[in-house]
């Protein structure tokens, strides 16, 4: 009987020094917030969703229930704002203006496209190798739109880090439910989090779900005839 692949070689860890790879990568997302910032500061206006979502974050910093019940967006991605708007505040940075509110939401964006680029090089050094994964950040911190995209007040980039770090959760908990259950099922409900903070900022984000379920059903049903496992795995993880 042909022994079943183990699961590293689906997913192989990167190889070179660990300490080196990240200082190397904060590099770069540190490259990244400076092309962003530097976008920021040159960019007079903001999108036409982005005037929405200021608007609905100011309103729900006077009373969030009453903001989300008459602007017709996911709360997310301006709860966010209204978060960062605060802490900035607090240091001085912005104050009570519009012109302060558009660049905490700007911020949000800036911070959450670091987020996506961290997540790229992670999946793309488990999935190929190192060399990939640079060529993979370098192609995403240089991208025109996504740059434009990560220096405006836009939901997208908050959406597409809650998305990427659910599937990565997702993998790893395929990677590690045979050696280390407990891991995986924390994995599990990362996914499960993950997803519904992508639904929280926009609708389509929750989705991502479904590519999870349909990966646990094939890796640990399909492929290791684990199917009570990769069924409970994605009804716990549709439960949060």
């Amino acid at each position: 009987m042909m022994a079943t692949p183990s699961t590293h070689e689906y997913f192989p860890a990167p190889t070179g020094s660990p300490k080196r790879q990240v200082v190397v990568l904060l590099v770069l997302l540190a490259l990244a917030v400076g092309v962003r910032v530097w976008l920021m500061d040159h960019s007079a206006t903001i999108s036409k969703d982005g005037v929405g979502y200021v608007a609905m974050a100011r309103a729900m910093e006077v009373d969030a229930g009453q903001a989300i019940r008459t602007h017709r967006r996911h709360p997310g991605y301006p709860s966010a704002i209204v978060l960062t708007h605060g802490a900035l505040r607090s240091m001085g940075v912005v104050d009570d203006s519009v012109e302060g509110w558009d660049r905490a939401g700007r911020w949000v964006s800036i911070m959450a496209s670091a987020v996506v680029l961290a997540g790229l090089w992670l999946l793309a050094a488990h999935a190929f190798d190192r060399r990939v994964a640079w060529i993979t950040v370098l192609l995403s911190l240089f991208a025109r739109k996504w740059a434009a995209a990560g220096a405006d007040v836009l939901a997208d980039p908050l959406c597409v880090a809650f998305q990427l770090w659910a599937a990565l959760a997702a993998l790893g908990a395929v990677a590690c439910y045979r050696d280390r259950p407990k891991r995986a099922w924390l994995l599990v409900l990362l996914t499960g989090v993950g997803a519904a903070g992508a639904y929280y900022v926009r609708p389509e984000g929750g989705q991502v779900i479904i590519a999870a379920g349909v990966c646990w059903l094939i890796c640990a049903g399909w492929r290791d005839r684990r199917w009570g496992w990769a069924l409970l795995a994605g009804a716990m993880a549709l439960v949060v």
